[in-house]
């Protein structure tokens, strides 16, 4: 896979950083990476009740700065950040990386960062072997028309299907930065005659006026990324997925 040297941030490519916890215990995490916080962040890093919670929010952070420092040439540390009143992050310090578009997510075990430097990004990662009541979220949660496309679908893989979903569902609300204020029964995700993942608006807003694309990728066996992009201009950039060494 090429690098981001080689592959750099442009009109057609976005970037997908991804770690694990893999060596990375409790005193090793806040031996490396607590001092790069913020008084606000170390604030809500004591906040969790569990240090397992605790762990993963510090990794999260951790690769959120190093990443950026690999566009940017500053310390992880110099890193300060704001969020919307939906919880979306964005960069206000240093100022000459304000241009910089991200998102992170996290799921036990694994960490992520998508970076572009012009379009919004959304993304989310699921432990597709995890348990859940699938259909019941679904049916909770879905548009009507995928709950009946799962449907369809064997008892042995609902459940792949109910991740396919929600991982684009959750990395469209999050490109759109307003997260869960967003029903997610308010669209549908569909795939075209090209197997392009597509979304169907079922409410109105500015939100119908641009394009999106959509890509997945299943990562260390047994976890699944959805990520978004919007776009001005019906075009497919590349996402490049790389790992990003933590140790």
């Amino acid at each position: 896979m090429a690098t981001s040297t080689e592959s750099p941030l442009n009109a057609q490519t976005v970037h997908l950083w991804w770690a694990t916890d893999r060596g990375l215990n409790t005193q090793r995490l806040q031996e490396l990476y607590l001092d790069w916080l913020r008084e606000d962040e170390r604030a809500r890093y004591h906040r969790y009740m569990f240090q397992k919670d605790k762990d993963l929010y510090l990794l999260t952070r951790a690769l959120c700065r190093k990443v950026l420092s690999h566009y940017v040439p500053t310390e992880p540390a110099n890193w300060r950040f704001e969020s919307n009143q939906y919880g979306k992050p964005s960069i206000v310090e240093p100022e000459e990386a304000t241009y910089l578009h991200f998102n992170l997510t996290n799921t036990p075990g694994l960490v992520a960062c998508m970076v572009s430097d012009r379009y919004p990004v959304g993304v989310d990662a699921e432990a597709i072997d995890r348990k859940s009541a699938t259909l019941d979220i679904a049916k909770r949660f879905f548009s009507k028309d995928e709950f009946q496309e799962l449907q369809t679908h064997s008892t042995d893989s609902q459940a792949a299907r109910f991740f396919h979903y929600w991982t684009l569902k959750e990395a469209y609300i999050k490109v759109r930065g307003m997260g869960m204020s967003i029903p997610l029964a308010d669209f549908s995700m569909v795939e075209d005659k090209e197997q392009m993942i597509q979304v169907i608006h079922h409410t109105p807003g500015p939100h119908t006026q641009y394009h999106w694309y959509f890509e997945q990728s299943q990562l260390a066996e047994n976890y699944l990324l959805g990520m978004s992009v919007r776009l001005e201009a019906a075009i497919r950039p590349k996402i490049i997925i790389r790992e990003m060494p933590l140790l």
